[in-house]
C-alpha cells in the first residue's frame, strides 16, 4: 500500500491546526494587551486611596440642594454664586486640590442618568464619559434608561501631563 498521500494530507492538516492556534493566541494576546494599556490610567491604587481620604472629609448627605456636586481646582469655592462640594467643606479648596494633583472631584448621584444625558446637558468631557462607561451602571441585572443608577465619587488627577481617573462607589 502506498501511504505517501495520506502522510502529506495529515501533515498539511496538522500545520493548519497549529497555524490557526497561533493566530488565535496572537489575537487574544493583542486584545488583552490593548485593553490593559487602555486601563493603565484608570483606578490606580494611589488615586483610589487619595479619593477615599477626600471622601472621608465630606458628608454628601448633609449638603444642601444648591451645592454644585463638581469641584474643579480652578473654581472650587464659588461657581455662579453657588458653593461646590469641596468648597463647602475645605477652606482653601484650590490649594488642597493642587497639592493632591486633583483636577476634578465630583459626586455622581446617578451614573445611569448621567450617561443618558445629551452631550450639551452634561458637565463632563468625552474622555470622562468614556471612563464612566467602564463602571457598573445599575444595581439590576438588566439596566435600562429608567433604572436607578449607582452613586460614585469621581476623582480626576493630572500628573506629568497625563490624566488619571479613579472612582469609588458610595
Amino acid at each position: 500500500m502506498n501511504k505517501k498521500g495520506f502522510i502529506f494530507l495529515e501533515t498539511v492538516s496538522i500545520l493548519m491546526v497549529v497555524a490557526l492556534s497561533l493566530i488565535t493566541l496572537l489575537a487574544s494576546y493583542t486584545l488583552v494587551y490593548t485593553k490593559s494599556l487602555k486601563h493603565k490610567y484608570y483606578d490606580q491604587p494611589k488615586d483610589l486611596y487619595i479619593l477615599y481620604s477626600v471622601a472621608n472629609l465630606i458628608d454628601t448627605t448633609t449638603l444642601s440642594d444648591d451645592v454644585i456636586m463638581v469641584s474643579n481646582a480652578s473654581s472650587c469655592e464659588l461657581d455662579n454664586g453657588k458653593t461646590t462640594v469641596l468648597g463647602e467643606t475645605i477652606t482653601d479648596c484650590s490649594y488642597f486640590m493642587n497639592e493632591l494633583n486633583m483636577v476634578t472631584f465630583a459626586v455622581v448621584d446617578d451614573i445611569n442618568v448621567e450617561l443618558n444625558k445629551k452631550a450639551s446637558e452634561t458637565y463632563y468631557d468625552n474622555i470622562t464619559i468614556e471612563y464612566l462607561k467602564t463602571l457598573p451602571r445599575c444595581y439590576e441585572q438588566k439596566c435600562t434608561n429608567t433604572s436607578k443608577g449607582r452613586k460614585y465619587l469621581l476623582g480626576i488627577f493630572k500628573r506629568e501631563g497625563k490624566y488619571y481617573y479613579a472612582s469609588i462607589e458610595v
